[in-house]
């Protein structure tokens, strides 16, 4: 199963490379009818096998604080 997830968090993931366990492979070439293919020379991506939720959990604790601290 793949799992995308948004751009900040996997900045947040790349940021602090002890939150989880990662392999790296070449990223997917998506093709005009939206299969994906193999090239040899796409960038490499890391594929996440386990993250730690804490740390995921209290990102977002913090962001919604943040958040709520505007709104009053």
């Amino acid at each position: 199963m793949r799992i995308y997830i948004p751009a900040d968090i996997a900045y947040f993931l790349q940021s602090n490379p002890g939150c989880g366990r990662f392999e790296t492979a070449p990223a997917p070439h998506v093709e005009e009818d939206t299969s994906s293919s193999e090239k040899a020379d796409n960038p490499q991506i890391r594929i996440y096998k386990d993250v730690d939720s804490r740390y995921i959990l209290e990102d977002l604790i913090a962001k919604l604080e943040l958040f709520t601290e505007e709104e009053c």
